[in-house]
């Protein structure tokens, strides 16, 4: 093995925890980035790879400012090479949308997500999977910053939309429920968040007991189903 492919490997390990190594300083974490780039390339894998790690340690680390810096970087650099819809130029603009949210700049992650749903509507069509996914980010951010009003408006429709496209958006549309759910709680309106919880629930019955991508079991998630339900009941003040 050459010294060269040894360095790569040690590096890699490195910048394969999810914690930054202690022996890894800030310093040290910048001149393997750099060293990566230079023998392999900005777009080869490891380096991505390396580049994505190093942001979530500032975010663990508290330098949210730097996260967004880096992630800021990353999207002008995607937009200058592959152009702004490209598929992994949208995974960079929302990641910068969410470090934004993360720092506290709700304005900017909200400005970010308008964005890129403008851009991908243009692009890809309305109801394209990934314009949803921007859509979907934009009323939840949209919740968040105050304007509770508008992003239920926005997620109720999206719901809408995304059910009248049938089984192959079935997981899609389930989130949305979720996230239009936890809106409407949050926003104090128990009856409709009740009425869509107990369509979630009716949907469940009568499913085979499986274990979804996250290993929960299907019975485990009807009962946590059950006991939002029984919150929702409570919030609301009446029994039902």
């Amino acid at each position: 093995m050459g010294r060269r492919t040894a360095r790569i490997r040690r590096i890699k390990r490195s910048f394969g925890r999810f914690d930054r190594p202690v022996t890894m300083t800030w310093g040290r974490a910048e001149k393997s980035l750099a060293y990566l780039t230079a023998e392999l390339g900005p777009w080869h894998p490891d380096t991505v790879s390396a580049r994505r790690t190093l942001q979530t340690w500032l975010m663990n680390s508290g330098d949210t400012a730097g996260a967004v810096r880096m992630a800021q970087e990353e999207v002008d650099a995607r937009t200058a090479e592959f152009g702004p819809e490209h598929a992994d130029t949208v995974a960079a603009r929302l990641t910068l949308a969410r470090r934004r949210r993360a720092a506290g700049d709700m304005a900017g992650a909200i400005t970010e997500a308008r964005l890129l749903v403008e851009d991908l509507t243009r692009t890809h069509g309305h109801d394209h999977e990934e314009t949803h996914v921007a859509r979907r980010i934009l009323a939840e951010y949209l919740c968040e910053s105050g304007d509770a009003a508008e992003g239920i408006r926005r997620l109720t429709a999206l719901y809408t939309e995304s059910r009248a496209l049938g089984p192959e958006r079935l997981k899609a549309t389930q989130l949305l429920r979720t996230t239009l759910i936890m809106a409407l709680e949050r926003n104090g309106d128990h009856e409709k968040a009740l009425a869509l919880l107990d369509e979630a629930i009716a949907e469940g019955r009568g499913t085979a007991d499986s274990r979804d991508d996250n290993g929960e079991s299907a019975d485990a998630a009807r009962q946590l189903l059950q006991d939002w339900r029984a919150r929702l009941v409570r919030q609301a003040g009446g029994a039902r």
